[in-house]
């Protein structure tokens, strides 16, 4: 499929100006409970520590090999498995390393990408930026179960001359997660044809089961020369006011890549840095992934409780099977609103009648005629979401 012209991912015209304090946003990205959160005052010590003497320093990208390396001995990252085709970099996010990738790879505008949908609205908003004609293919049916066939994806390849693919793993705001034979599958088309495939890891650390783990390791050992990963240990621990990246690739494009880091972000900061350090860091594993458990913990037993109330409502209503991550998505029959209701249309009705705020997961290029599906943030307080859904299952939308 090839996005529309009139495609828009923004979702300011979908609620007030100024919410209201008494409005509930399910669909929201943040953290929403502190019981999650690494204490401050741990942060704040270690860190203190530092600022006399790196306050006044560069950490430019490609001069921090003392990092990688440190990365390497702490976490017993053994990419020797990769004949050392394969290298890492750190960013300061994953929008920013995407973005110079992209253009990296866009180089005399001959990027032709395939998106797997639902995707990261930053995707298609950089692609559209490098004037890159976007086609996509929908991984989750109308009824929000996952799909897939490499032979579609070959077809399209052909036919499109297709030269990048990108994939949000697990696929964005669902929780489902690719087949591993699936995804195998897929990332030997791509060295067939010799596609680059990008792969959004972000919240891939957190399969609900599979052992956690601090650092992708299955995953970095299938890839190849190939695939760009993205990962973020500090996007899993909600320290969005500091949070790292890490890029997997090959080593050419990682030269490239930090290269071109030196004038597109220039120095990171050394806070990033060190929080980078303290979550990585050996002596800190136990509670990293202690955080991580309780998380994973926390948003399965709300999503359980979700499910329950969806499969003993009379509406219909369904919900993705979730096996990572933080978010799930629900659709709602669009045979319960009025006939023609756009699914802006839908969210607006759902915020009136409820005062519940949702976005479109159309928004993200989830595909479907017969149900409004929405993203729900599963990381909020029991006590908080589960009225909120037991409201929403209440309201009678026509």
């Amino acid at each position: 499929m090839k996005l529309d012209n009139n495609y828009d991912s923004k979702i300011g015209n979908l609620f007030p100006k100024n919410i209201p304090n008494d409005y509930f946003f399910i669909s929201d990205w943040d953290l929403h409970n502190a019981n999650f959160s690494i204490d401050s005052a741990f942060f704040y010590s270690k860190l203190y520590a530092k600022a006399n003497y790196s306050i006044n320093d560069y950490f430019f990208i490609n001069e921090r090999f003392k990092e990688k390396l440190w990365l390497k001995n702490n976490c017993n990252l053994a990419l020797e498995k990769q004949n050392n085709k394969i290298d890492f970099s750190i960013f300061p996010n994953g929008t920013t390393a995407a973005d110079t990738i992209i253009q990296i790879l866009n180089k005399d505008n001959k990027i032709i990408p395939l998106l797997i949908s639902p995707v990261y609205f930053t995707y298609i908003d950089i692609l559209r930026d490098n004037n890159c004609m976007i086609n996509y293919y929908p991984i989750l049916s109308a009824q929000g179960q996952y799909k897939f066939n490499i032979n579609n994806i070959i077809k399209l390849i052909v036919q499109e001359k297709i030269n990048l693919i990108i994939l949000t793993y697990p696929i964005f705001g669902s929780g489902i997660t690719m087949n591993i034979m699936d995804l195998k599958q897929l990332l030997q088309t791509c060295k067939k044809y010799n596609i680059n495939i990008l792969i959004d890891y972000i919240y891939g650390d957190l399969e609900w089961n599979n052992n956690l783990q601090i650092l992708p390791e299955t995953i970095i050992n299938d890839i190849n020369e190939n695939t760009v990963l993205l990962t973020s240990l500090s996007k899993n621990l909600f320290l969005n006011g500091a949070k790292t990246c890490l890029v997997f690739s090959n080593s050419e494009l990682i030269k490239k890549i930090e290269k071109a880091s030196v004038y597109k972000i220039g120095s990171m900061s050394q806070s990033q840095l060190e929080v980078f350090k303290l979550i990585y860091s050996k002596e800190n594993k136990t509670m990293v992934l202690n955080i991580l458990g309780k998380i994973r913990t926390h948003v399965q037993h709300n999503y359980e409780q979700i499910k329950l109330l969806c499969s003993c409502s009379q509406k219909g209503l369904l919900i993705t099977k979730c096996k990572s991550g933080i978010f799930c998505l629900i659709g709602i029959p669009k045979g319960l609103f009025e006939i023609n209701k756009t699914d802006d249309d839908i969210s607006k009705i759902i915020m009136e009648k409820s005062n519940i705020l949702t976005i479109p997961h159309s928004r993200y290029l989830m595909c479907s005629t017969s149900y409004y599906w929405f993203r729900v943030n599963l990381s909020y307080s029991q006590e908080l979401l589960i009225p909120q859904i037991y409201k929403l299952l209440q309201i009678d939308f026509n």
